[in-house]
């Protein structure tokens, strides 16, 4: 009876172990997750994320963002969302966040090659700005939260 009960605790081990690697293996990396969460886009998860910075916890949730993610492949933005030109005036906002965020100017957008891009906008005029660089394999998420 004592084996029985030794043989059942160490296959629920093997299982809650195999449930957890299961659910972590199936989760996007880092930070992809909670853009699906927040902004109702999910991304190939076939990255790395090179490069985060964001401006520090608030009660809301509110605040300045940024993440870079390098590519094992190209991803096409108009599988997930609608593309469009980045403005000049998405530009100039894109480099306010990451200048008040202190970016190094290494993960900077080059955006003379970014190949698409989009901005999304929610209700409470947060902003999402998308932009990826198909040379490089680059996706640049900028976000301004409200």
């Amino acid at each position: 009876m004592k084996k029985k009960a030794v043989l059942i605790a160490v296959l629920s081990l093997i299982l809650l172990i195999a449930v957890i690697l299961v659910i972590n293996r199936e989760s996007s990396p880092s930070y992809l997750r909670i853009i699906e969460l927040n902004w109702n886009i999910s991304f190939p998860i076939n990255c790395e994320e090179i490069y985060q910075i964001d401006s520090g916890a608030s009660f809301h949730g509110d605040g300045l963002r940024y993440h870079v993610f390098k590519y094992d492949a190209d991803i096409t933005l108009n599988d997930f969302i609608p593309e469009q030109e980045i403005s000049e005036d998405n530009i100039e906002r894109i480099s306010n966040v990451l200048s008040s965020l202190h970016v190094k100017n290494e993960f900077y957008p080059d955006f003379n090659n970014i190949t698409l891009g989009t901005v999304q906008k929610q209700s409470d005029n947060s902003k999402l700005y998308l932009c990826y660089t198909m040379s490089q394999r680059t996706l640049y998420v900028i976000e301004d939260i409200y």
